[in-house]
């Protein structure tokens, strides 16, 4: 009985590891197509999980978050301030807190106790306060407002990193994209979140004041109840939407934002639910122990937090690269005869695309092209641009880069990109010393790159 059960297993394991790709999707009935797409895409998002270390990398965030929590409220007060909404943003943060009382100490004053969570939410306001009137006016002031908007940009800069890694982004936007899409982040961000909370309490409130002088309403009250809470849904699968479009430095489709946004914002409405009932719980059996547990609780929400937002990347990655993952059951690592061949198969399109006079290819349609994952395409471009044989080029604000031939179409020849791509890397790296006992190797190597230029299939790649 065991041993059937776990032989079952192992087959449902193995179908889902190799088996969803070893068909053709295009061959299969749409309901069925369907299963096995979504099969592809939960494989790549969980293996892309473990490979990408985001459980290491969710703590790092968890820990830069808290670091940053005090001068990301003071940046998010200082905007909404000139907006005269400083108070009613505080108003709507304190509202959402769960509810966790502390009773009062004997001998305490009265009106001790209350809510742990305002207690200490209250706290970081008084702190934020403080960084903020401190940096107000003055040389020295100046120079704090700088080391506050530095510690903001930190933040992001680490999400940033994140989201790259997981897109297989190897280099990240430059100080002046940093800058502008940041301060962008830092300004529009608060005041949308002070929108929307703004906008649920009017609603909320009209709809109260209205069903007061309308019966009809009150019949419908079921009905507005879902509507208010669906519209909680929706901001944050909004929310999610524009994270996983904007962070990445990379161009990110819409379809996969809004698939990997739903799913992500969904579960962290859960995870929002279930941490108020534990938390309400916990402190309604015992008053002590929850204040004691409030610490503990919110550092596991937060790490959660950034595990949904990370495995949700995963699945926008996923959902967007699919299809460039066919017939790749065992993902294993390729050699480094497969990777000389892919990169003059690479180097080969850029040429010809450029020779044709068309637009460059992005790594996606290089992809697409070679029949190859993503990340191996990302990798390879990398290298053969750090070794000069391809350059970047803009394409458009809104479009991936595209990749062009760093030299002349009859100068790129095959044992010349070979050689390049070869010896890619740090000058002056783990080389090894070099002494008599090196030096018959040494002239031998530099014969036989010889031997290869005068080869006769030596040829420009454009005439492959």
């Amino acid at each position: 009985m065991i041993a059937n059960l776990l032989a079952r297993a192992r087959g449902a394991l193995q179908f889902l590891t190799v088996g969803v790709w070893d068909v053709r999707l295009e061959e299969l009935p749409p309901a069925k197509a369907w299963a096995f797409w979504g099969a592809r895409i939960a494989n790549l998002a969980a293996r892309g999980f473990i490979d990408d270390q985001c459980m290491l990398r969710a703590s790092a965030l968890t820990f830069y978050f808290l670091l940053s929590i005090v001068p990301v409220l003071a940046m998010t007060f200082g905007i909404v301030k000139g907006f005269n909404y400083q108070e009613t943003l505080k108003e709507r943060i304190l509202a959402a807190l769960p509810r966790a009382t502390v009773a009062p100490a004997d001998g305490a004053e009265p009106g001790a106790g209350g809510n742990v969570y305002e207690m200490i939410t209250r706290q970081f306001f008084d702190s934020a306060d403080k960084m903020l009137q401190q940096t107000s006016g003055g040389v020295i002031a100046g120079i704090g407002f700088l080391i506050l908007l530095w510690s903001v940009f930190r933040v992001l800069s680490n999400i940033e990193g994140t989201f790259n890694v997981i897109w297989s982004v190897r280099r990240g936007r430059d100080w002046k994209r940093k800058f502008t899409d940041y301060t962008a982040i830092i300004v529009i961000g608060p005041f949308l979140i002070l929108v929307a909370g703004s906008l649920t309490a009017f609603v909320t409130r009209e709809v109260e004041s209205a069903k007061e002088t309308l019966t009809v309403l009150r019949a419908l009250d079921p009905v507005m109840l879902f509507g208010l809470k669906a519209a909680r849904y929706i901001f944050l699968w909004a929310l999610f939407s524009i994270i996983y479009i904007i962070i990445p430095h990379t161009k990110v489709s819409f379809r996969s934002a809004a698939f990997a946004g739903v799913i992500a914002g969904t579960a962290y409405q859960w995870l929002q639910s279930g941490y108020f009932q534990l938390q309400f719980g916990v402190s309604k059996q015992n008053v002590i122990y929850g204040s004691f547990m409030a610490l503990p609780l919110f550092l596991a929400w937060v790490q959660i937090s950034w595990l949904i937002v990370l495995f949700g990347a995963e699945l926008c990655f996923a959902h967007q690269n699919a299809g460039g993952y066919e017939y790749e059951p065992e993902r294993e690592a390729p050699s480094i005869a497969q990777r000389r061949r892919l990169a003059v198969q690479a180097a080969q399109l850029c040429v010809r695309r450029f020779e044709a006079a068309e637009p460059p290819p992005d790594a996606a349609q290089i992809s697409r092209s070679l029949g190859i994952p993503i990340r191996l395409t990302h990798e390879i471009l990398h290298d053969l641009v750090a070794a000069g044989a391809l350059s970047e080029t803009a394409r458009g604000e809104s479009e991936p880069v595209g990749y062009l031939p760093a030299m002349g179409a009859e100068r790129m020849t095959l044992h010349r990109v070979v050689e390049l791509y070869e010896s890619q890397g740090a000058a002056g790296g783990a080389s090894g010393a070099s002494s008599p006992e090196t030096a018959p190797v040494d002239a031998a190597l530099r014969a036989f790159s010889a031997a290869i230029e005068k080869c006769p299939a030596n040829v420009p790649l454009k005439d492959l």
